[in-house]
């Protein structure tokens, strides 16, 4: 009786891994629906700084999905084992290739991209919050870094240099690039702002901002032959204190690990490598699991350290002579490059917020301009600048109690002389005057990076490259 009784058809194994298979592949593709730069900004937190790796996925979860109900639709209405093989190391690469995909959306793609030749540089087209690419206050945190077609920190721009054009090019590190602020309140975008404002020789103005977080004077040169395709009318460079050793910290060219935590990038002579380890799902892992608290702390420490050893310590100290040699090594390239092309060329001197007034902290200073005087370079000490701008601000009453202040050594002398009820007083006020001017010990605000604007334009009018209204 139960001989009988009609028992379900099983499907094949084949058909229902097959089944299967294209099932995966439709997900897939919905997943794309849901997962990218336009949905995404509906449900993802700071989307703004997830839209490139967002795209990524988009694009390839589209690709691999296809890719999965074609081939099921194929191997269904036709056997093949020789498609039945392809198949299952097509689904094995994707399948790995899905996961690096989706470890980017958890982990993001930094500002910066590896390069075999400078270690890293900023990638083109990038818009991220501030907070996203460094930390840095809260002020400043949802302010908008972005880059242009080339990787600068600045607003499209031609490469072929139009007639009328006044171009410059400006060198350097996370201080011409403008840490936490947007194009517009940087040192290029501001002095561009002057040029246009006062100068009448011109018609059009672009001054390039080329400076890059964590760049120091061998990456300058790099950069500055790169850019010699802008046909600049001058270059700047801009020289930060820790210019000199900062190599040592990451760079294993220069003794460093390789491994640069501030910018989340692995060093490698490689392109090919460079890339799977610096701009894919699992070189990001490999990354976050480098990264962590303690060891960021500790290379902030070891970096403002060696920032205040090298203000303080000539140059022919042991500890830092190699560094100075090197860097001496690297700007005497720069002047070369300049002077082959017969470009007006400035080097701009930035102090930090602890050496304005203290004359033990001045070593840099004192060697770059011996070194600007010695080879015939014009340059820019902004150091007075800075302390004149804190001068300027200070109160009528806490001038009273100093006598006459004309000049930082008055100020620094009235504050050794003062009660400590005065000391604690004319201190703080220095200290608001310094809040103006800097955001941390070495970044400068809007309005720091103002008077740095006004300083290169003069230099710019002294030396007959525009003519000021």
């Amino acid at each position: 009786m139960n001989d009988h009784i009609e028992k379900p058809a099983v499907k094949p194994l084949r058909k229902r891994v097959l089944e299967y298979l294209f099932m995966f592949g439709f997900i897939i593709i919905n997943s794309a629906l849901i997962i990218n730069p336009w949905a995404g900004r509906f449900w993802r937190k700071e989307a703004v700084n997830y839209k490139d790796v967002m795209l990524i996925y988009f694009i390839f979860a589209l690709i691999i999905g296809s890719i999965y109900i074609v081939l099921s639709l194929t191997l269904l209405v036709k056997k093949s084992k020789v498609l039945e093989n392809l198949t299952i190391s097509i689904f094995i690469i994707t399948l790995i290739i899905l996961a690096d995909r989706v470890l980017l959306l958890f982990y993001g793609l930094p500002i910066w991209q590896h390069d075999p030749d400078i270690f890293f540089k900023q990638r083109p087209n990038q818009e991220k919050t501030w907070g996203y690419v460094i930390p840095v206050l809260d002020e400043w945190k949802n302010k908008l870094f972005t880059t242009n077609q080339y990787g600068y920190h600045d607003d499209n721009f031609t490469l072929d240099k139009p007639k009328d054009e006044f171009r410059g090019v400006m060198l350097g590190d996370s201080v011409v690039n403008g840490n936490g602020l947007t194009i517009r309140e940087t040192i290029p975008s501001q002095l561009e702002n002057i040029l246009k404002e006062r100068d009448k020789k011109y018609k059009t103005y672009q001054v390039i901002n080329t400076g890059v977080q964590g760049y120091s004077t061998y990456q300058y040169g790099r950069t500055l032959e790169d850019s010699l395709k802008f046909k600049p009318d001058f270059a700047a460079l801009g020289f930060v204190a820790n210019d000199v050793i900062e190599p040592a910290l990451f760079n294993y060219n220069f003794g460093g690990p390789g491994f640069d935590i501030f910018r989340q990038t692995i060093q490698s002579n490689n392109r090919f490598f460079g890339y799977l380890l610096n701009s894919t799902g699992f070189g990001r892992l490999i990354i976050k699991k480098k990264t962590n608290a303690d060891t960021w702390n500790k290379k902030v420490d070891e970096n403002i350290k060696s920032l205040i050893y090298c203000s303080s310590h000539p140059p022919d100290d042991p500890v830092i002579k190699e560094a100075w040699e090197e860097t001496f090594i690297e700007l005497e390239n720069i002047q070369k490059i300049v002077k082959e092309k017969n470009i007006p060329y400035l080097l701009m001197i930035f102090p930090a917020r602890f050496q304005l007034s203290s004359e033990q902290n001045m070593f840099i200073q004192k060697t770059l301009i011996e070194y600007a005087q010695k080879n015939n370079i014009d340059y820019i000490d902004f150091t007075p600048y800075f302390e004149e701008a804190v001068l300027r601000g200070i109160s009528g009453e806490l001038r009273d109690k100093c006598g006459n202040i004309s000049k930082a050594e008055d100020l620094d002398q009235c504050v050794k002389n003062l009660d400590k009820e005065g000391l604690f007083e004319i201190n703080l006020e220095i200290e608001n005057q310094l809040d103006r001017y800097y955001m941390d010990f070495l970044h400068y605000t809007p309005l720091g990076n103002e008077i740095i604007s006004e300083g290169v334009f003069e230099y710019l009018e002294e030396k007959g490259l525009i003519k000021a209204e």
